[in-house]
């Protein structure tokens, strides 16, 4: 691989040479089905099964072969002197992290899935009909080929190698010690990461009823797995492949004392940058060691399949001239679903108990590293003493153990909607639909129009207090389409002024709930990864108005989206009691129109000429992002940037024959 090479102040400062990764990755599918039909008197049996595989290739170097510059190499002590290029030429990277080379282990990773149903739609009668069904579902788990991936974390077994705990740490709930990751028959865990459900049945009941000729009644309950998917990401935390990949970071002297020979080639020179040569995977040779000293991610062995009932009822009702009128109500329950979303948010197992925070500055006391001199504990064989709080988390070996999948997320969801719509008669035809909404979660969902999101548990334990309105939470939505074709002329304008359409999509919806964190964070190195505020009873919504703002009036940053004064920073070594989102204050609202006109035109012999002419965001409305959310920090309340783009305009031709 040709390494990825960044001088300080060329360039993007990122890549200013060469690429920083040379990935390998495939992902695939591989599908069988079936299905019957038959016809038994009022009754249409229908009976199918499917076998699906899916499966990634991934050869995956994370950070790569990567090299970095400054001008310090070249500065002769001389504060403003030197150039990053110069020190790239006599090949002297940073003294202190600047470089790395990572040798990975490909990984095959597969899973297999069954799944049958067997449904029955009955006509009971001219007005009523019954659609009855069952599916049964079954999973594997995520295997690799060759087994080179941990399959889970275990919580209570013996960790091999004991040591005791200092006579200073009067509380010791890490010892003796336990835990560390489990590897493919170990500890008789099986070969396939996840807990799959031994049959999964999802049983489904609607009905349609019509009250007259005019009025329909629908109704339906059904219950809905939630299928594995193949990690959405390749690296380690995806994939659970800690072991399985090695990086080796440059080391070279100080900046100020370049290596020997460097400027000649040398150890520590780009002729010789890994001396000592490069660390190699150690795969499952550890077992439970692995890792040791540092931090472990893995995917939760414990992991269920996530399952979504759902229950819905409507009327419909023809009004005439082609209009229907509907209202329906729709709700359904989320249960076992992973909390960290599709954010792949984690789950720290290894955070400090919340009850050890009494002891306050006491958490950072000094006390004998019982690790001390043991090569077999990491990075921590170097240490002659390690903080107390360190040695109070669960598995005090290890500094942040990660769990991913965990499956304690749950969700609610209940709304009303409402459609006018107009069929396509004559020369237009439209549909407008609102829907009232409320979803509530405790899930870590990634919603790129919110800021600052946290990417871990917030208290491990806990996870129901969380349980509040969910981040892609929209209490208001909005959507206009129509569509009207202008008559056409029966003169010669007709080639001309004929075939001509327009159509039109608005949408307007509420913003997104808003997640506040405060800056300052006492219990960091203790597995708390984020602290959030605690509120002053204030109403936490900002006064900025941005009604009206478009492109064309080039907004920068926009400040006071959220109010200071709703928020007091928590003490440390304190649980803040803000709630995971606040409803109250909300990112902007989106309002967005999309406008189309068309040109049909006959050209004879069965040829048509179509031209269309788009509008997107015609107006020019801002899709905005959220405000920053971090309180303490310099942009809390302040959006500083869009997502989406300004007004576009399209034109296309398209000839059919």
């Amino acid at each position: 691989q040709y390494p990825s090479i960044s001088a300080n102040g060329y360039g993007d400062g990122v890549n200013t040479h060469g690429s920083w990764s040379s990935n390998n990755i495939e992902w695939w599918s591989q599908e069988v089905s079936a299905t019957y039909s038959k016809f038994v008197g009022a009754h249409t049996v229908k009976y199918g099964g499917q076998w699906r595989r899916m499966g990634l290739n991934a050869f995956n170097f994370d950070n790569g072969f990567r090299f970095s510059f400054d001008e310090n190499r070249t500065s002769g002590g001389i504060s403003g002197a030197g150039d990053s290029i110069a020190s790239m030429v006599i090949g002297t990277p940073i003294a202190s992290g600047g470089g790395n080379a990572t040798i990975p282990t490909p990984g095959e990773f597969f899973l297999d899935y069954f799944g049958g149903f067997v449904q029955d739609d009955w006509r009971l009668n001219e007005d009523l009909v019954l659609n009855l069904g069952l599916r049964f579902e079954y999973e594997t788990g995520l295997n690799e080929t060759e087994n080179r991936f941990s399959v889970g974390f275990t919580r209570d077994d013996e960790y091999p190698i004991q040591v005791n705990p200092p006579a200073t740490l009067t509380s010791a709930p890490g010892f003796p010690l336990k835990g560390g990751l489990v590897y493919p028959g170990e500890l008789g865990f099986p070969d396939h990461q996840w807990n799959p459900e031994a049959v999964k049945l999802g049983p489904r009941a609607g009905f349609a009823y019509s009250l007259n000729e005019k009025t329909v009644l629908r109704g339906g309950f059904g219950v809905y797995w939630a299928p594995y998917a193949i990690p959405s990401g390749t690296s380690q935390s995806h994939t659970g492949t800690t072991g399985y990949t090695a990086v080796t970071f440059y080391e070279g002297g100080t900046n100020a004392s370049p290596p020997d020979g460097s400027a000649g080639g040398g150890p520590g020179s780009l002729t010789d940058p890994y001396p000592t040569g490069l660390n190699t995977p150690t795969q499952d040779r550890l077992g439970q060691i692995t890792n040791a000293g540092g931090n472990v991610t893995f995917n939760d062995q414990f992991k269920k399949s996530p399952y979504i009932t759902k229950w819905s009822l409507d009327y419909q009702r023809d009004v005439g001239d082609s209009i229907a009128f509907k209202i329906g109500y729709v709700g359904s329950k989320g249960s076992r679903l992973g909390i960290g979303g599709t954010n792949n948010a984690t789950t720290n197992i290894n955070q400090l108990d919340p009850a050890f925070l009494a002891l306050g500055d006491a958490l950072n006391d000094h006390i004998q590293n019982p690790f001390f001199g043991d090569p077999s504990f990491g990075a921590f064989v170097d240490d002659a003493v390690l903080t107390r709080g360190q040695l109070l988390r669960p598995y005090p070996q290890f500094k942040d153990v990660l769990a991913s999948h965990v499956s304690n997320g749950r969700s609610i969801y209940n709304s009303l909607r409402v459609e006018l719509e107009k069929r396509f008669r004559g020369n237009w035809g439209a549909r407008v639909n609102y829907t009232y909404s409320r979803q509530k979660d405790n899930v870590y969902e990634s919603n790129l129009l919110v800021e600052n999101e946290p990417s871990t548990v917030f208290v491990t334990g806990r996870h129901e207090d969380d349980f509040g309105l969910s981040r892609i939470h929209v209490p208001h939505w909005l959507n206009v389409n129509g569509l009207y074709r202008f008559p056409s002329p029966d003169n010669s304008g007709a080639f001309i002024l004929g075939g001509w359409s327009a159509s039109v999509s608005a949408l307007f919806r509420s913003g997104f709930p808003v997640v506040v964190t405060q800056s300052t964070n006492a219990t960091s190195a203790f597995g708390f990864s984020h602290q959030r505020p605690n509120l002053t009873g204030t109403n936490p919504a900002g006064v900025t108005d941005l009604t009206g703002v478009k492109h064309d009036d080039n907004p920068g940053p926009i400040s006071d989206l959220l109010n200071a004064a709703a928020y007091s920073a928590a003490d440390a070594y304190t649980i803040g009691n803000a709630p995971h989102t606040t409803g109250d204050a909300r990112t902007p609202r989106l309002v967005n129109w999309d406008v189309s006109f068309d040109k049909a035109t006959l050209l004879g012999g069965g040829v048509n000429l179509v031209f269309r002419f788009e509008f997107i965001n015609i107006f020019n409305g801002v899709n905005w992002r959220g405000p920053g959310s971090v309180l303490g920090s310099t942009n809390f309340g302040t959006i500083g940037g869009t997502r989406g783009f300004p007004r576009t305009m399209q034109f296309m031709a398209k000839l059919t024959f």
